[in-house]
């Protein structure tokens, strides 16, 4: 188990967690509602199909197979040890402080930036049912605001109960919300078809536009790995942990391929509405006859985001006080509640950032909170996926000392890297609309100054 050090080695597990409480149904429950997957399967297809065409499934195919390439490094090392800090540990076993450094900076500012875009996410569909039923002022500051305020207590108190309260609340939300999504979809495929020829063609895709959108698509996969966070608390760490990531990765990968089959004919006939500002949603049920339900939905995909939150905030204060009890950050953010054995510091301060992120930038800027969900998607993808790339340079260099599946680790680590690469250069290339072009170049500064003050602090320590 962690203690508290002074040399900044890295530890496996944050100490004063509750070890072996938590039931593997409980885990798999809260890293199911990580993607918020009502919200996530309603509308990330629609992104795809806007740089993807037609052939958005084929793009999705392409990032299901990048995120197991990915799975395979995590849970080479789910076998193997069990930790509080997900990745950033697990890469610590093998690269050592600097690589666990690296990894875990990633991670904060990935899962981070995740926790603000759903929060802004919640705040979006609260805005639109508000304005729906006649509040103009719906997605205007003072009103998200509060919202915001809400929502980041609301989170942070579940959060600080316990996984097992949180899971509660997470399995009681994708209960009511997922078969709304579900009937939505059935009844746009007895009206469109699935019109598997034109999609199965490509006709009107390009390579161009269907690698961009393997870069969208693998963004909604990020966090699959959530319960790796979770294993210390874990009944059975060694044996459900690796059983969970691959299953989130297989079912949501699949989910994402079948949903992009079913939505993008309707889709496709539903562009003047989805360019008017109307929510996937919402164009694929007005197409299917069931617009009476918009408002139902907004509430019903609020709830599955604020599911999501708590999630993130569940699997992010636990690495965040392994860092911190690893010197990697404050001491004071690796505090561990006596009694109800949560990271209470952490779960205050992720909360206070989470809520003044979006409050400050709606209150600076033009900005409405839609926009504010796009705008920090894109650091968000970056962050976690350096640390997916970190991971996967790990795990060759854990089979290499091993001397066991050596070309396997070797093929599954380049395709990782490789994907995680172009999501970024892909940014560069075809740059979004201001201010989303600078977000690459400000994620890189981010890093490099991340990195400069970690090896100072290092040297100021006496530490290589």
């Amino acid at each position: 188990m962690s203690t508290h050090t002074s040399d900044g080695q890295v530890q496996r597990e944050a100490a004063g967690l509750e070890r072996g409480t938590l039931a593997a149904r409980e885990i798999a429950v809260l890293s199911v509602a990580y993607f918020g997957p009502a919200a996530a399967l309603s509308s990330l297809p629609a992104f795809v199909l806007f740089v993807a065409g037609p052939g958005a499934w084929l793009s999705f195919l392409v990032a299901f197979a990048a995120m197991l390439c990915v799975a395979y490094a995590v849970v080479g090392f789910a076998r193997r040890y069990v930790v509080s800090g997900s990745l950033y540990s697990y890469v610590g076993q093998v690269l050592g402080a600097f690589g666990a450094f690296v990894t875990g900076y990633g991670m904060l500012i990935g899962y981070g930036l995740l926790g603000v875009v759903v929060l802004t996410g919640v705040g979006t569909f609260l805005g639109s049912f508000l304005l729906s039923i006649g509040v103009g002022s719906g997605i205007d500051v003072w009103v998200q605001a509060p919202i915001y305020v809400v929502v980041v207590v609301a989170a942070g108190w579940f959060t600080s109960r316990g996984a097992e309260a949180s899971a509660k609340v997470t399995l009681l939300l994708q209960v009511v919300t997922l078969p709304a999504l579900l009937l939505v979809v059935v009844a746009t495929v007895l009206d469109t078809g699935l019109q598997l020829g034109s999609q199965l063609s490509l006709e009107g895709s390009t390579f161009s536009g269907l690698t961009s959108g393997v870069a969208i698509a693998v963004t909604g996969m990020i966090g699959f790995e959530a319960s790796t966070a979770l294993a210390a608390e874990s009944r059975e760490p060694r044996k459900a942990t690796p059983r969970i990531v691959y299953a989130i990765v297989i079912v949501l990968g699949l989910l994402y391929v079948l949903m992009a089959f079913a939505q993008v004919p309707a889709l496709l006939g539903a562009g003047e509405a989805l360019g008017a500002g109307v929510s996937p949603i919402a164009a694929l049920a007005d197409a299917a006859g069931l617009g009476f339900l918009t408002e139902a939905l907004d509430l019903l995909l609020a709830g599955s985001l604020f599911a999501a939150l708590v999630s993130i905030f569940n699997s992010l204060t636990r690495v965040i006080a392994t860092m911190a009890q690893d010197g990697m950050l404050p001491r004071r953010l690796g505090v561990v509640d006596a009694v109800r054995h949560t990271p209470t510091t952490a779960i205050v301060v992720l909360a206070v950032l989470a809520f003044l992120t979006p409050t400050i930038t709606l209150a600076v800027t033009d900005k409405v909170p839609l926009e504010l969900y796009v705008l920090f998607a894109l650091p968000a993808a970056f962050g976690a996926l350096l640390a997916y790339a970190m991971v996967c340079v790990a795990s060759v260099v854990l089979r290499a000392r091993e001397g066991r599946a050596v070309a396997l680790a070797l093929l599954t680590g380049v395709v990782g890297v490789a994907v995680s690469a172009w999501v970024f250069a892909d940014s560069i290339i075809h740059p979004g609309a201001p201010p989303a072009d600078a977000m690459p170049y400000l994620f890189a500064g981010a890093v490099v100054l991340g990195i400069a003050a970690h090896l100072l602090s290092r040297s100021r320590r006496g530490l290589r």
